[in-house]
This record gives C-alpha cells, sequence and structure tokens, in this order.
C-alpha cells in the first residue's frame, strides 16, 4: 500500500453499496462533520465493550492503532507465527479496501472472525460489517471457517455477575454469501469511488437522512422532496419516481395518500398553513390546571449504576410549566438528579408531588408516558400514583399533527421544527445545550468523571435551562394553537 492510494474503509464501502454519490463524498471527506457529543459517548462505550470482549482471552495479542503499512506488515508477522493463536484489531487490504477484524482466533483449518457489537439483538447491518471484513480477509488470501457476531446480553445488570455481559451467535453461512456479492460488488465501487469526478446523482430512498442530501447534492436544488411526506413509505416513494416526481409540488391530486398525507400534501402545494375545524374542540376539552412536562433520559450500553440493564433508559431530570388559567404567567418546577447516585425513586416521589392531583398534563410525543411505565416496574409501590399521572396526560404533538399543518414543517411534527414555525420569536439557538443528545450526552459526562468537578456546576445550569426551554416551547405552541381556534370560554377556566 502506498500514502498516496486512496483507501476505503468500511463505512465508506457499506455507504457506497446504496449511493456511489455519498461514498464519493466520504471518500474525499467532503462535507464531513465532525462527531456529535452523542455519537462520541456511543464510540467510547463501543470501545469498552471491545476492551471486555479481549479481555476473554488473555493470551490475545493487540495489533494497536499502528499507521496502515506498520499495522499490515505486524499482522503478517503474526499470521505466520503458530505460537499467535488470538488477534486482536489485525489490519488488511484487499484492492483499495482495508479493515480490521475485531477478533481472529486461529483453528487447524483456517481462522474464525469475530464481530463484537454494541447492541441488544442482530440486524442486518451487523451482517453487512461482518460481510465487509470477511470479504476484504478473504481477499488477502486468508482461509475463514467461521464467523460470530458478539453481542450485548439485555439480561446482564450492573454490578451483578448472574448473568454475561456479552453472547455470540453463529453467522457464518450468511455472512459468507453476503461477502461473495460484495466482493462482485467490489471493483465498480472502487472505480466510482476513486475518480477524479463525483458520480451523478440522483433521488432515491437513501437521500432520506443524507447527510450531504441538502447541501451538497441532489437536495440543493429541491424545496419540498417527495419523502417529506409523513411516513410516504419506500414503495409510494418508488412509484412516484416511476412517474418522474420528485418533489411534493408534483403529486397528482389522484395519487392514493393516506388522509394525514393528503393534508400535508394541499397544505405544501397552496402554499398555505392547514388548520382542522376540530382544532378548537381538541384543545377545548383539557382540564385547567395545565402542567407542561418535559423529561431527560440517560441511557448508555454499559449501565452507570447497580441493577441496571444496557440501554434502560434512567430519567435525570424535569420540567415543569404550570398555568390555573390561560392568562396566568407560568409557575416553574425543576428536579435535575445528582450524577453520582441512582436517583430515580427521588425522581419519581417528587415529580409525584410537583404535579399533584388537578389537571391534565401537556407533553410532547409519548416519550414521557413510556419512563412513566419504566417507573411504575421499578417502584411498585408507587405504580397506582404513576397510572393516575398517565390518565392526565395529553399530547400536545399528536394535537398538531391531527389538526394544523404548515409547509415549513418539511414532513415532520418535532418541537423542534413546529416552534419556529408557530412561534417564530423562540428557538434553541441561545443555548449551550440546545437538543436531548447533547444532553444526555452531559449527564454521562458528569456521572462518569469527564466533567471537572469545577465546570459541573456550569453543566448543571445549561441542562435546567434546556429543559426548562422545552416546557415553555410548550406553553408557546399551545398558546399558538389557541390563536387559530376558538375555545368555548367555560372550558378555560
Amino acid at each position: 500500500m502506498t500514502h498516496a492510494m486512496t483507501v476505503i474503509t468500511k463505512y465508506i464501502f457499506l455507504n457506497a453499496l446504496h449511493c456511489h454519490t455519498k461514498g464519493w463524498f466520504l471518500c474525499n471527506e467532503i462535507g464531513v462533520t465532525p462527531p456529535t457529543p452523542a455519537e462520541l459517548i456511543r464510540m467510547r462505550q463501543g470501545q469498552e465493550i471491545h476492551r471486555l470482549a479481549r479481555d476473554r482471552f488473555p493470551a490475545g495479542v493487540f495489533v494497536g492503532d499502528l499507521i496502515a503499512e506498520k499495522a499490515i506488515n505486524r499482522t503478517q508477522k503474526l499470521l505466520e507465527d503458530q505460537s499467535a493463536r488470538v488477534l486482536f484489531e489485525p489490519y488488511f487490504e484487499h484492492g483499495r479496501c482495508v479493515t480490521r477484524a475485531d477478533s481472529l482466533t486461529r483453528r487447524d483449518d483456517g481462522w474464525s472472525v469475530e464481530e463484537i457489537k454494541s447492541s441488544l439483538g442482530q440486524n442486518p447491518a451487523h451482517l453487512d460489517d461482518l460481510a465487509y471484513t470477511t470479504m476484504v480477509m478473504q481477499g488477502s488470501g486468508l482461509s475463514i471457517r467461521e464467523i460470530t457476531l458478539t453481542l450485548v446480553n439485555k439480561e446482564y445488570r450492573h454490578g451483578s455477575s448472574e448473568v454475561p455481559l456479552l453472547w455470540s451467535v453463529d453467522v457464518t453461512r450468511d455472512v459468507l454469501s453476503r461477502a461473495a456479492t460484495f466482493e462482485e460488488l467490489r471493483p465498480d465501487i472502487e472505480l466510482a469511488l476513486t475518480a477524479q469526478a463525483c458520480p451523478e446523482a440522483t433521488l432515491i430512498w437513501a437521500c432520506r437522512g443524507c447527510e450531504f442530501f441538502a447541501e451538497q447534492c441532489v437536495g440543493h436544488s429541491m424545496t419540498n422532496p417527495i419523502f417529506d411526506v409523513p411516513r410516504i413509505g419506500a414503495k409510494k416513494f418508488r412509484t412516484l419516481l416511476q412517474h418522474d416526481v420528485t418533489e411534493i409540488a408534483g403529486i397528482p391530486v389522484d395519487f392514493e395518500l393516506s388522509g394525514h398525507q393528503r393534508r400535508v400534501v394541499d397544505s405544501v402545494q397552496s402554499g398555505e398553513m392547514w388548520v382542522s375545524d376540530k382544532l378548537a374542540k381538541a384543545i377545548g376539552t383539557w382540564e385547567w390546571p395545565l402542567l407542561y412536562l418535559d423529561f431527560e433520559t440517560v441511557s448508555t450500553c454499559l449501565p452507570l449504576y447497580d441493577g441496571m440493564g444496557p440501554y434502560n433508559q434512567i430519567p435525570t431530570q424535569y420540567s415543569l410549566h404550570i398555568r390555573r388559567r390561560p392568562t396566568d404567567i407560568p409557575e416553574h418546577r425543576e428536579y435535575l438528579a445528582d450524577s453520582a447516585e441512582d436517583c430515580r425513586r427521588e425522581f419519581a416521589e417528587l415529580l409525584l408531588a410537583d404535579l399533584g392531583t388537578d389537571g391534565n398534563i401537556v407533553v410532547y410525543s409519548s416519550f414521557e408516558k413510556t419512563i412513566l411505565t419504566r417507573l411504575q416496574e421499578w417502584f411498585e409501590d408507587l405504580a397506582e400514583p404513576l397510572e393516575r399521572l398517565k390518565e392526565r396526560l395529553v399530547d400536545l404533538q399528536l394535537i398538531i399533527k391531527n389538526h394544523v399543518w404548515h409547509p415549513e414543517f418539511r414532513g415532520s411534527t418535532s418541537i423542534k421544527r413546529t416552534l419556529p414555525v408557530l412561534v417564530p420569536d423562540m428557538d434553541y439557538s441561545d443555548l449551550e445545550i440546545s437538543n436531548g443528545d447533547h444532553a444526555s450526552a452531559a449527564f454521562y459526562n458528569m456521572a462518569t468523571g469527564r466533567i471537572a468537578p469545577d465546570e459541573q456546576e456550569m453543566t448543571r445550569a445549561a441542562l435546567l435551562l434546556y429543559c426548562e426551554r422545552d416546557t415553555m416551547a410548550m406553553v408557546k405552541l399551545h398558546d399558538a394553537l389557541i390563536q387559530h381556534a376558538t375555545l368555548p370560554e367555560q372550558n378555560a377556566g
């Protein structure tokens, strides 16, 4: 391998399977953004899972983070050394493709390869990962006889040795078949990705959610691409493409859509906001006082506290705005857990006290209901009062979805989309922490000592301010809906 040669990593290759244009952007590092705080944490967790997996084989040899040429030479020497039975992260190249295997174990008739994932269950992406690694190793001359996928055990509990953290499944047949397919595709992918010019892009289903779509690719000239229709699905998407329809403006009036989808399309095509004539009734049945509630949680592969399982969502804070009447200035209450302790019980008890027994509890999505259910499972003695809280919940997002649409929602009713449209003088741009993933990452970093003690108070203040903004946003959104509907006066007292 020469340093001037363009190399293709697993991540680039697997993205190029669906779109050569995206693969080319990644290969040339055009428009690639740095990882977010939440992505960094997932990477660290994955690295820790790999370290724990290596601990199962104390005699294993770790190739390490050597530069490519040295890693290849080191790997080759270990392959030839019969005393090296287990290799960690050996490095291989095949054509322009390069890879590191998580673990290789020597057998009499070849090698066993293991892929380690910080996931609870198997999915097709895992097989693709293994197929790529297998393709490269086979192409470099390695004989692969067995392939296993190692995952995290959902029954594992932090602080207990009763259930092991990891479990494995044999995926040899499926992966070898997929690797053969990849090898057939490899020459064309290498040719496209190493070309001087970017491959011509067309609108495909893979554009949905692509980070390059809007700025660097075909979406640059589109206002409302057809996948902005909520729940459009790949089948309808392809049908529209077959009729050369790429934007919502071109969707025919007789094209089969659900009632909600048709309302969205009509709103975008007319350029006007749609408001249901049932909006007033929908929000007019809410019982005052209204309590606007938002939770934040932390969820990690390796649990933070004893007794917790992988990816358990642990509630860490809440914000609550209370209004007795529509014209009242909201009263604010809040809670943020001590990151050094498991504060779930304290969270639940203070929440019950703050929410009382009167009025509807306004949330945005079903997330809070899910967390309340989890608290019921953890604390059986609180199950009944928590159930009564769930019975008082009303979902503001569902109200907007069913009764309001604006072309600028761009296919989504998330609060980050609806707030700047319905409440244009309010956003999150001035906040240090401005989204839920960032909030979860900040709490995790406090809990694991990655934020210095003298900076923790600043982080706590930023977390509280973000959560408070979420509930105040609900207050303002509710006010905006009131402006678009005539509420019966008797329901507002």
